[in-house]
């Protein structure tokens, strides 16, 4: 029953294997749809561009008033004690000679030295504390902060530039490596004719040489030949097989689905991507990011500029406190409580 258990297992992992694998019939502007969908790189530079969105807000933010407030309440189970010097009873003791108070045996009260007064314990506060209030602040000057306020379009029309350089670059290594793909697919096809041509010729040559009109020099260099060639039938093959998983990692493709091309090169596709002479540098998107990262740079060195100068910022705040030996804050305080 285990032996049954394990294989009936192992069947249904091989089956979700091959269930998992895809067969994918892809022209090349598929593979560049599929690549701009599921490409990390492409991913990553949107997220950069959701970022600077933000990041732009936060410099808006900073400009607006701030306003925060808060409130909090405090328990104290047991008030603390502070010892204070006895201050009460020299001054009773002063009023009393001054009146000439005399004490039970007729005999005029005297002040004590004021180191036998001693110490009185004291507690300071209530047992319950509330605060409430508001902090305002505007921000009237920082240069810092204005540069951003003025460079905001320019850090999101770069990111833009960048994403759409990171989906272009994308899309011209996809066409190489695809196209290359298609040239080794036909040179395959090619070597394949020759090496059946050449089996042809060996076998011709064999029979001839067994009929005493051929020598066997000739029949050494037909296998030579075809030796070659099935030599460069490998190495084509193994470029084919790395250029298909480097095409598939480009597209963020599992390395086990199957990538079939459909596509071939002709001699209309490859007229249609000739430079002709009024094409316009300033329309690349590379140079385009490139002229923004210029402007990105002077407000760089503008920003550095204007850090030496002050900031000024206007505040204020308003707050209130309540305290109360049981905890009731709201309606009228009880009389002696704020």
């Amino acid at each position: 029953m285990n032996k049954i258990a394990f294989f009936v297992a192992a069947l249904f992992l091989l089956c979700s294997g091959a269930m998992a694998q895809q067969v994918n019939n892809f022209g090349v502007k598929q593979a560049v749809e599929y690549a701009l969908k599921n490409s990390v790189e492409v991913r990553n530079s949107l997220l950069n561009l959701q970022i600077q969105e933000q990041t732009n807000r936060e410099f808006t933010a900073t400009a607006y008033p701030q306003i925060s407030g808060k409130v909090g309440s405090n328990y104290f189970p047991n008030i603390g004690v502070t010892s204070l010097p006895n201050f009460i009873s020299p001054a009773t003791y002063a009023v009393l000679e001054q009146n000439g108070v005399k004490n039970g045996s007729g005999d005029p009260i005297v002040s004590p030295p004021p180191s036998d007064f001693g110490f009185i314990n004291a507690q300071f506060g209530t047992k319950y504390n509330a605060q409430y209030g508001v902090d305002v602040s505007q921000l009237l000057f920082d240069g810092q902060v204005f540069v951003g306020l003025q460079a905001r379009n320019a850090l999101l029309d770069f990111a833009n530039k960048q994403t759409a350089v990171t989906k272009e670059t994308i899309t011209v290594n996809i066409y190489k490596i695809y196209y290359q793909l298609v040239v080794g697919v036909q040179q395959m096809s090619t070597i394949d004719a020759n090496i059946e041509r050449f089996e042809k010729l060996l076998h011709e040559t064999s029979e001839i040489y067994k009929n005493g009109f051929a020598e066997k020099l000739d029949i050494d260099r037909v296998n030579v030949q075809l030796s070659n060639l099935r030599t460069e039938k490998l190495k084509v093959q193994s470029r084919l097989e790395a250029g298909n998983a480097s095409l598939k990692f480009l597209m963020n493709m599992p390395q086990n689905d199957t990538l079939v091309l459909t596509d071939s090169l002709t001699e209309e596709i490859l007229k249609s991507n000739l430079l002709d002479q009024s094409y316009n540098y300033a329309d690349r998107k590379d140079f385009q990011m490139a002229e923004v990262g210029k402007q990105l740079k002077e407000f760089n060195v503008k920003r550095y500029k204007l850090s030496y100068l002050p900031t000024v910022s206007l505040f204020g705040n308003y707050y209130k406190n309540a305290q109360r030996n049981e905890f009731k804050f709201f309606g009228e305080s009880p009389a002696g409580q704020p």
